[in-house]
């Protein structure tokens, strides 16, 4: 297989249908080439012919023992690999083969994300991840994230995506080839063990796992001037399964020179599915979230990101609420379907970085949040701006039940205009329709002006994880319960 470019579209020509390749960037358009490779294979395992996967133990398919995925790059991945790595030599591992977090300055091993139309990346943080298709709308950057952070992803939930963890095993790399520039540290790092700290004390659900494949180099050096300082647009790609070249307009994310869909863009490789697979009439993201375990080990990387780095993936579209504790809010919207993270913690405050007992102090102006990403196109903001105002009383200020203080205080904080209008036309809308019997006290404030910092990682999932303790087994099941009771047609299969 063979993939050259380096390239992402712009925001102007972004799909949410999936009909442009959104990043033309080699590494990725290799990992979409794979993907289609292994669709051939899966086809000819159903067809009972030569193929490279055989059935695991749980139903599902993996690799067979003798098979090796290996992955080569002319040049190191951009972002963490890339940034820190010097120009001017090769850095071999001082044990072979031994993987440690090599680590000089704090900035590495932070999520960093594409320019624009452009070449280099800019760090991303845990309070800008998520940008609406309205702020793109209104001007703001589309952001892609970097090859280093994609392929360290990789090695954590597998190269075959969401979709194909349905039907296969994780599949990981066994090996990495850079050309050059190498340095063995910065890519060990960049690549896998950035997380390995976290992971430790937060063991990933099997079958999932940190992967840390073999990283080396090509003998033969790679002269710099060969990757150019300004790429081509020229982007090609071929695989074994389709044969021929295609050739790509990265700007467009569409084959030249009709500007048609390119085989390599989300709703091919979904056609590729629905040829051998039945989806029940179910749409891209609804097969991909059937994908539990997956999902589940997803969010706990992004969670490992945010608390390492301070750093966070960029994600679809969020809202942030605030009505109480957060274990009750988080334990509610982890339950409707469309809603596809929850991360409790803390907006509204001054001051960076607060802990949990300084926000108990009730002296910090932050409140107790939770901030959550969905599909609009399965859940819509109304939706969860109804469920917010029914699980807990908008009316008591700084106070739900018997939690009490400015930290339980009722805010939404709105992420963009559309979310704006519509949680003051809801507000206004209970109001006049005197849905209760005292004034709504819900405060409506912006989140760019109010950052959002994660709370400490024993609050996160807290309901599930200790359904048994006092308060979860009082307080937020009975909370849970009612809301389940009311809202029967969102509440998602399983969780």
């Amino acid at each position: 297989m063979r993939f050259e470019c380096n390239k992402c579209v712009g925001g102007s020509v972004l799909s949410p249908e999936g009909l442009v390749v959104h990043d033309s960037h080699a590494e990725q358009l290799a990992r979409r080439g794979f993907i289609r490779y292994l669709y051939g294979q899966l086809e000819c395992f159903r067809k009972n012919t030569e193929s490279i996967f055989e059935k695991a133990n749980n139903k599902k398919l993996a690799l067979k023992s003798t098979i090796r995925i290996h992955f080569y790059s002319s040049f190191a991945p951009c972002g963490d690999s890339a940034l820190f790595t010097p120009r001017d030599k090769i850095t071999e591992a001082p044990i072979r083969d031994e993987h440690q977090l090599y680590r000089t300055a704090p900035v590495q091993g932070q999520l960093r994300s594409k320019i624009e139309n452009g070449e280099g990346t800019i760090p991303t943080d845990s309070r800008s991840t998520i940008i609406s298709l309205d702020a793109i709308a209104s001007g703001k950057h589309v952001r892609h994230m970097s090859c280093s952070d994609k392929i360290c992803r990789w090695n954590v939930l597998g190269i075959q995506g969401a979709l194909l963890s349905n039907i296969v095993e994780p599949i990981y790399l066994h090996s990495i080839t850079i050309g050059f520039p190498f340095h063995y540290g910065h890519l060990c790092r960049a690549l896998c063990c950035r997380l390995q700290e976290y992971f430790n004390s937060n063991p990933l659900s099997e079958p999932y796992r940190l992967n840390h494949p073999l990283i080396g180099h090509t003998k033969l050096k790679w002269k710099e001037e060969n990757h150019r300082n300004n790429s081509s647009y020229d982007s090609l790609n071929w695989n074994i399964n389709d044969k021929t070249i295609e050739l790509i307009e990265p700007s467009l994310g569409k084959r030249k020179p009709n500007n048609e869909r390119s085989r390599l863009c989300k709703s091919e490789i979904f056609q590729l599915y629905k040829n051998i697979y039945s989806t029940n009439n179910k749409n891209y993201d609804q097969i991909k979230k059937l994908s539990v375990i997956y999902q589940q080990c997803k969010y706990q990387m992004f969670r490992g990101f945010e608390l390492y780095y301070s750093t966070g993936w960029i994600s679809k579209d969020p809202s942030t609420f605030g009505g109480g504790c957060f274990w009750c809010l988080e334990a509610v919207f982890q339950r409707l379907k469309g809603v596809e993270t929850v991360v409790s913690g803390y907006a509204g405050g001054n001051t960076k970085n607060p802990s949990y007992e300084e926000v108990c102090t009730g002296s910090t102006n932050y409140a107790e949040v939770i901030q959550i990403t969905f599909d609009p196109q399965t859940i819509a903001y109304k939706q969860l701006l109804n469920v917010f105002f029914n699980i807990h009383d908008p009316t008591t200020k700084d106070q739900q039940g018997g939690d009490i203080g400015t930290q339980y205080r009722s805010v939404i904080f709105y992420h963009d205009s559309i979310q704006q209008k519509e949680s003051e036309m809801f507000k206004a809308h209970l109001t006049n329709e005197k849905i209760y019997k005292d004034p709504i006290v819900t405060e409506i404030l912006p989140i760019e002006k109010n950052p959002f910092y994660p709370a400490e990682e024993y609050h996160q999932n807290y309901f599930n994880r200790h359904p048994s303790k006092g308060y979860c087994s009082t307080v937020i099941k009975s909370k849970v319960d009612k809301f389940m009771a009311k809202f029967s047609d969102l509440l998602k299969n399983q969780i």
